[in-house]
Parts: C-alpha cells; structure tokens; sequence
C-alpha cells in the first residue's frame, strides 16, 4: 500500500502529537501555577477598563507585590529550623558555662514546584487569609485617580470602580 508524501507527512505529525501526549501523562504529575490555587488574586495597579470612557479599576495583572512578597512568603514559610546544641564557652561572660547555640542548615526553596503537596496547601491557606488584607489596604489608599480629559494638564480626581461591590449590588 503506497500513500502520498501529504499523506505520510500528516500521519508522522499525528503520531508526533500522540507521542507527546503519552509523554505528558506519563511524566510525574506537577501542581499548577500557584496563583491558580488561590481564591483571590493580588491587586497590582490602578488601569483603565475603557480606552474610551474614563472607567477606572483594580487590575490583578502581573502584580510586583505578587512576585516580590506573596511567592517569597510562600516559599520562605517552609524554611527548616536551625539546629541546637549544647555548648560550653571559652571566653566572654558565660566562660565555662552551658548555653545553647545554633547551626544555620537552612535551605531556601527555589520554585514553588519544589513544594510538597502538604506545603504547597499550606501555602495557598496562608495567602488566601493575607491577599485580602492586602488588598483591602490597596483599595483603601487608592480610590481615585487623577484624570485629565482635556490632555492639557487640567487633571481632576476620578473614583476607581471596585468590581467586587459591583458584583455584590448586581446579586
């Protein structure tokens, strides 16, 4: 049986495709992205949700107090403890006496891939209580906005429309 180079070339993508699916499940299975874990994301800025009216709101995206305090706090939770011992100084005032010192053998996470199950829920349950802190804080300090309409430096203040009191009025 002879087919087409069309043919062959199409069957040879089809089983390139299958190939890579069979890889994928049997590959160790990773945890999605953390940020989908969680029941509330954190804000990041202030944006415009109308190119053509001035509507104002809270934007999740690519938040640096994301990337620089909650992922840095979900990792650095899980830093092993020093270790203690017992010790005798030589010299200063506990000369000759027991005191407790420690060893620094901690090692810090570096992806959060790197989390256990248990840890990476522990996690989620942490930030999922801190988020909305943060976030109350954020809407608190930034309710308006400064707005030019005219774009010649007369700005006027503008409220920030908060989607979430939106969605509470709606329902």
């Amino acid at each position: 049986m002879e087919i087409s180079n069309e043919d062959y070339y199409a069957l040879k993508t089809q089983v390139s495709t299958l190939q890579t699916q069979v890889n994928l499940m049997q590959a160790p299975k990773k945890t999605t992205k953390l940020r989908d874990l969680l029941k509330e994301q954190v804000i990041s800025r202030v944006t415009n949700l109308d190119n053509a009216k001035p509507i104002f709101g809270y934007s999740d995206f690519n938040s640096d107090a994301w990337n620089q305090a909650f992922l840095l706090l979900a990792k650095i939770i899980h830093e092993p403890s020093n270790l203690f011992y017992m010790d005798t100084a030589c010299n200063g005032p506990y000369r000759a006496r027991p005191y407790i010192r420690s060893l620094d053998k901690r090692g810090r996470l570096k992806k959060v891939s790197d989390l256990t199950p248990e840890q990476l829920e522990v996690s989620v349950q942490m930030l999922d209580e801190l988020i909305p802190i943060y976030n109350r804080y954020f809407k608190m300090l930034h309710q308006k906005v400064m707005f030019d309409p005219t774009g010649r430096g007369d700005y006027e203040p503008i409220g920030v429309v908060d989607e979430d009191i939106l969605k509470e009025e709606e329902e």
